[in-house]
């Protein structure tokens, strides 16, 4: 297991600079710099959650964690729930007359008291307190950011050079190196792609993949 701490070290000797070396309280700008690249940029196994939102109305709030959906579902095998845009929920029939949950959105600024910024998931219906509805969602979760030098999540500790070069070519941006910034970059995307071709190896192996309802069509 490695940490925030290894992290800085290996940054400092990377780029070999008392302006934004680990100790410094720039630092932590050029963190979040890199972790909201690694949010935008990266979608591992390892990231998927699962939930249950109660709804007693039409909408309830996804985890503040939250940042892509896989797939909801009723908990009932014969529940399908199927997706249309925010706009288009509202002007369909279904938006008052459809059967409870049987479409779905996701749109931002959950209700509450008081109202936070996390996204939420809104269907048609709706549900109510005497007939609630229960929705499991699958999603994408962030990973667990690094604040303290004893710090750590799966990324760091698996995929050590994607944190690295984010955090270099976060710090090369933050110091107006363009050409450090490029090169970074560079390695961060390479390292991505080849995370991607292993994280498909994980779920689906090397042999041929076939659709479930032709066995002759591979997809």
């Amino acid at each position: 297991m490695t940490t925030l701490a290894a992290l800085k070290t290996a940054v400092d000797s990377w780029l070999v600079r008392d302006d934004i070396a680990g100790a410094t309280a720039d630092f932590a700008t050029i963190i979040l710099l890199a972790e909201s690249q690694i949010a935008r940029e990266i979608r591992c196994g390892v990231q998927e959650k699962q939930t249950t939102l109660n709804f007693t109305g039409r909408s309830a709030a996804l985890p503040a964690n939250y940042l892509e959906p896989r797939n909801p579902f009723v908990d009932d095998p014969t529940r399908r729930m199927d997706y249309m845009t925010p706009e288009a929920l509202r002007r369909s029939s279904a938006w008052q007359n459809g059967r409870v949950g049987a479409f779905y959105t996701i749109e931002g600024e959950a209700s509450g008291t008081p109202p936070d910024d996390r996204m939420q998931m809104t269907i048609a219906g709706p549900a109510s307190a005497t007939s609630p509805l229960s929705v499991v969602v699958n999603y994408y979760a962030r990973f667990d950011p690094l604040t303290q030098d004893t710090d750590t999540n799966w990324l760091l500790t698996n995929h050590f050079d994607i944190y690295l070069y984010a955090v270099l070519r976060a710090a090369a941006e933050y110091i107006q190196e363009d050409m450090l910034e490029d090169r970074y970059n560079a390695k961060f995307v390479g390292a991505v792609e080849s995370l991607n071709i292993h994280e498909n190896r994980k779920r689906y192996g090397a042999m041929p993949k076939h659709a479930s309802n032709s066995p002759r069509s591979i997809v």
